[in-house]
């Protein structure tokens, strides 16, 4: 079985060993009794002399034997069964995974901030700053002042370093270095948007070399994928092509996915990231293609001036991959992965090798991964991309030019779970399904609250048989206010056909279908609880008016920018009809209904 005892930084590398350790300057050493005898000046020495010997070897160790058995019959029973398997070596293992587990846990704890220390540890930045000279920082103050004196902005490079104050000044300086190598000094002092970035990077944005996996591990720790074969060869490549892009691209399209998305996320701040490399095989991928040395070490250089803590790095090579590859270029990534680690973190960095199902099991059963349906790849090493482009796509939905940069439309979603016959278009909550990858996403983002809408009283009027109009007056007013401060868009025709509706808002769109991961998309749960608030009105009203009560919260809806989505037959996202909206809305509004029956029952 093939290792690499390899460390650096206080960094332990793992090879298909279930968690063994190895250090190079350290070995897997037999405890003894020893460490349960106390230190005592009455402990009888060996021999007359203190050890040397008097030509009688059983008569000289009789004394140590005797103290040594006298004290082992003092200990409990738990304790001399622990002294025993440590002396034939059973509980070694147990104590170097206990090792192991203190390791990761001392990465990846959370950061036990207040505001006092928060404070604090901005002062003595701002201390540190005017202390140093920093040629680029003053460039940053004379741009804008407010950006890199934002508390917001240190406070991203305060907690990836652990609050460690110095260590944070090195690391925003060379952050702006690298900013205005890569963007220009006119943008050192700004936030890069998607305008900053061609067309050819955002293509390479949206390709398959990064991922987020669906939910989170047991610690709660966001899990980001890298997948350096979708550089070049058999990946989406640049613009169809199938060249490997420079190193200054990938870097401007990691700024954004870092810097923009991950760092903002307060979860990263404070549980720090895990990052998976996952080698994946690419038959047709030129031995041209391949990053070089210096690619690597550039990108891994720029990596290390972002502002994130990474608690736990797995490199991943697969067999189908690996055969494919040659070891050089193995060692090549994890030595520059290493190199890149920082002097301060403590992060765990394992290898796994073997086929990806096993992989992907180990990863389960050792590490603490969500199920193997949030895999961003299968178990045959295909690479799943639904989850990446709405992770995406909801991230970027705040920038103006988002529209204008990429295509709004639903993707067509991989799905490779067994379909059947029962209703695919319900958005009530099934706990027994297992999530499927299509939105399940939102497990990983920080949901954001449902719109706060005020609350009405009902009242329907039952003379004439028809519903009382201030029902669906004050539905429209509360959908008015909720989407106020939305920007007008411009409604397509087709809209308007459907009921038209406000500016698109992707963190609203419902998805008509089963699974937890689709329940748990932002939309589905935002809409679950305005329902929630109205349904009231169609209790109320009478038998043949609930239509309307139907058809008006539908629209209230589409006012605060939501879309409905349902799968088509070949399992592609389309926009769903006002029929099936105005259906799936009136039996989730029975539901309800009947959830509240039961309830007084």
């Amino acid at each position: 079985m093939e290792s690499f005892p390899y460390s650096h930084n206080n960094v332990a590398v793992t090879h298909r060993d279930h968690g063994a350790l190895f250090h190079p300057s350290s070995s897997v050493a037999t405890p003894s009794l020893a460490k349960y005898v106390v230190a005592n000046d009455d402990i009888p020495l060996a021999g007359p002399q203190h050890g040397r010997s008097n030509g009688n070897k059983n008569n000289d160790m009789k004394p140590l034997e005797d103290f040594v058995a006298s004290e082992f019959c003092k200990l409990s029973v738990e304790e001399q069964t622990k002294a025993l398997s440590d002396l034939y070596c059973q509980s070694a293992a147990a104590d170097k995974k206990q090792e192991d587990t203190n390791l990761s846990n001392s990465s990846s704890c959370d950061l036990n901030e207040n505001p006092v220390m928060i404070q604090d540890s901005l002062r003595r930045f701002e201390l540190q700053i005017q202390q140093g000279n920093f040629p680029i920082y003053d460039i940053a103050l004379v741009q804008n002042r407010s950006y890199v004196q934002d508390p917001t902005f240190r406070l991203k490079f305060l907690r990836a370093n652990r609050h460690n104050v110095p260590k944070a000044v090195h690391q925003m300086t060379c952050f702006l270095q690298e900013k205005a190598v890569h963007f220009g000094q006119d943008k050192v002092a700004r936030e890069i948007t998607l305008d900053d970035l061609s067309p050819e990077e955002l293509d390479l944005m949206i390709s398959d070399r990064y991922h987020i996996q669906g939910g989170r591990d047991q610690k709660g720790r966001v899990i980001h994928y890298s997948f350096p074969a979708a550089l070049g060869g058999g990946g989406v490549g640049v613009r169809g092509t199938s060249s490997c892009p420079s190193v200054g691209m990938v870097n401007r399209v990691n700024y954004y996915v870092w810097f923009n998305i991950l760092s903002n996320m307060a979860v990263v701040q404070s549980k720090g990231l895990v990052a998976v490399h996952y080698d994946t095989a690419q038959p047709d991928a030129a031995s041209s293609n391949k990053p070089s040395f210096d690619f690597i070490h550039k990108s891994m250089a720029f990596f290390a001036t972002m502002p994130i803590r990474y608690s736990a790095i797995h490199l991943c090579f697969p067999e189908s991959a690996a055969a494919k590859r040659d070891a050089s270029i193995k060692n090549l990534v994890l030595g520059a992965y290493l190199r890149s680690i920082p002097l301060y973190s403590r992060a765990r960095t394992t290898m796994h090798h073997g086929s990806d199902w096993e992989i992907q099991y180990r990863l389960i059963q050792q590490y603490g991964f969500p199920h193997a349906g949030t895999f961003p790849v299968d178990s045959q090493g295909k690479i799943r991309r639904n989850v990446l482009n709405v992770w995406l796509h909801l991230h970027m939905a705040n920038e103006p030019s988002y529209i204008d940069s990429f295509n709004c439309t639903m993707v067509q979603l991989e799905d490779d779970d067994d379909e059947d016959d029962r209703d695919d278009y319900s958005i009530t909550s099934e706990e027994d399904e297992i999530c499927t990858v299509a939105t399940d996403v939102a497990v990983v983002l920080d949901p954001p609250p449902a719109a706060t809408v005020a609350k009405y009283t009902y009242a329907a009027s039952a003379s004439g048989g028809r519903i009382n109009n201030d029902v669906l007056h004050q539905i429209s007013i509360a959908s008015s206010s909720s989407s106020s401060q939305n920007t007008p868009a411009t409604i397509t025709e087709q809209q308007q056909q459907k009921g038209g509706g406000g500016q698109h808002r992707p963190d609203h769109d419902v998805f008509f279908g089963r699974g937890r991961g689709i329940q748990d998309h932002p939309g589905n749960i935002r809409c679950r609880e305005y329902l929630q608030e109205y349904h009231h009105a169609y209790d109320t009203a009478p038998r043949n008016q609930r239509g309307k009560v139907t058809k008006a919260l539908t629209n209230a809806l589409r006012q605060q920018g939501t879309r409905f989505y349902e799968r088509n037959q070949n399992r592609e996202w389309v926009e769903a009809e006002p029929k099936v909206i105005e259906k799936k809305i009136g039996q989730l509004l029975r539901e309800f209904r009947k959830k509240k029956n039961q309830n007084q029952g």
